[in-house]
């Protein structure tokens, strides 16, 4: 997986459930493949399948030594042309507006955290490298625990990711170090951004390799969200930043309007009992 656009949860999901996913490609790039995914899971007291979680992603075709592979097929429909269209097009406003918010990024430091870890051979995927979800859910990790420090609240709960960017490849001969700053808070919700930094053992140089931006929710002691009492230092003499606050606050909001796609539907399953 090369990037991770979105990741919205609908409802929680428990130890125990039973989660079907539906995936459906949306986008097809010169050597990547943009899919959306949409997973429901199994409500015993119903016996329906509930919407829980969506999420839009990007992978990259590699060959044996792991480069990309171009010259991938189109992406077609031909019972309706003018979906694909339209879904290219949404793909390239997508690609503009990321653009954009790059040149936005300036993050404040009012609360900064960092962790580091390194990865077990079991972390390893077929390739020789760390899967994606395993450095996903240490940036998970630490953007929770970035805002449960800025709020002083420890009932805290990741219910969105961003944009992320998986850049380089990690191994085991890596230090992955994790960095995560508060950029917003929205009434029950901290904004964090994650950045990821990696180092070999023995080595002084550092290489960025992933960023996302998290959304934590918090919760009171009965699990409801409550408003975060804190807010960010935004000096009024600083009317240039102000602006670039705004507008950043602007595209993010633009950029959430461009993915809100309808959940896929779930497919029948012959022989199923659910």
């Amino acid at each position: 997986m090369a990037a991770l656009e979105s990741l919205n949860m609908a409802s929680p999901i428990m130890h125990g459930d039973v989660v079907r996913l539906e995936g459906e490609l949306i986008n097809i790039g010169r050597s990547s493949l943009t899919l959306q995914v949409t997973g429901c899971r199994h409500d015993i007291a119903t016996r329906r399948f509930v919407h829980a979680v969506d999420a839009v992603m990007t992978a990259v075709a590699l060959d044996d030594n792991n480069r990309p592979i171009r010259g991938l097929p189109e992406l077609v429909d031909r019972s309706n042309g003018i979906r694909i269209d339209r879904l290219q097009e949404i793909a390239q406003q997508r690609k503009t507006l990321s653009m954009r918010l790059k040149k936005m990024e300036d993050p404040s430091i009012s609360c900064q955290r960092t962790l580091s870890t390194s990865f077990l051979p079991r972390h390893l995927n077929r390739n020789g490298t760390v899967f994606g979800g395993e450095i996903l859910s240490w940036m998970d990790k630490t953007a929770l625990y970035c805002g449960r420090i800025f709020t002083g609240n420890s009932n805290m709960v990741t219910v969105s990711a961003n944009r992320i960017s998986f850049k380089l490849s990690v191994t085991t001969n890596d230090v992955a170090t994790m960095e995560a700053r508060v950029c917003g808070i929205r009434e029950h919700f901290v904004d964090v951004e994650v950045e990821v930094f990696l180092k070999k053992f023995g080595l002084e140089e550092r290489k960025k390799c992933h960023t996302s931006y998290f959304s934590v929710a918090n919760l009171d002691a009965s699990e409801d969200t409550d408003c975060v009492a804190r807010g960010l230092v935004v000096s009024e003499r600083d009317q240039e930043g102000q602006r670039a606050f705004q507008h950043r606050r602007h595209l993010i909001e633009e950029e959430h309007e461009l993915l809100q796609l309808q959940p896929l539907a779930l497919s029948s399953i012959s022989g199923s009992h659910l």
